[in-house]
């Protein structure tokens, strides 16, 4: 049985890898990404249950009150197709944005902290989808951040955060 459920789900996943390829890559000259960098502190909770698993240099970070880097990415929608009406960011588990898009728009990514998304607590990756009117895939661009800090868009090397 745990054999059958293991190979259904490799199946949905590839099935779903697969779908998503098919979506074809938003041009670049269409688009373009912006990064933008600031400094916050963490919010302070206080947090009155010990967390055994938490390292020391774990727990400074957390309540750490020196300003950090903080991630934005300014997406500006340059030229859409005709039939380009809406946009989903996803997420490897979740829909992170979802909104209707203008030509010319300006969408504002929040992706948090940098050393959260270097060491993998805040997704690296980012598929923005745009879709038409009846919900149809129309094309896509693809955000990863690697350990390293590289940034790429479209499998195109950006930058480093």
């Amino acid at each position: 049985m745990f054999l059958f459920f293991k190979s259904f789900l490799l199946f949905i996943v590839a099935l779903q890898s697969s779908f998503q390829e098919s979506v074809p890559l938003k041009p670049a000259e269409e688009y373009m990404c912006k990064l933008s960098l600031t400094f916050k502190t963490r919010s302070s909770e206080p947090n009155k249950v010990a967390n055994f698993n938490e390292t020391f240099a774990e727990r400074e970070k957390r309540t750490s009150t020196t300003p950090l880097p903080y991630l934005k990415i300014n997406l500006n929608l340059i030229k859409l197709q005709p039939e380009e009406f809406r946009l989903h960011v996803l997420t490897k588990d979740r829909i992170f944005k979802n909104k209707k898009i203008t030509e010319g728009e300006v969408v504002e990514l929040d992706l948090g902290y940098t050393d959260d998304i270097k060491d993998g607590i805040s997704p690296r990756e980012y598929t923005i989808i745009l879709l038409s009117k009846d919900k149809k895939r129309i094309s896509r661009i693809d955000i990863r951040f690697e350990e390293s800090g590289d940034f790429f868009v479209n499998e195109e090397k950006r930058g480093r955060i």
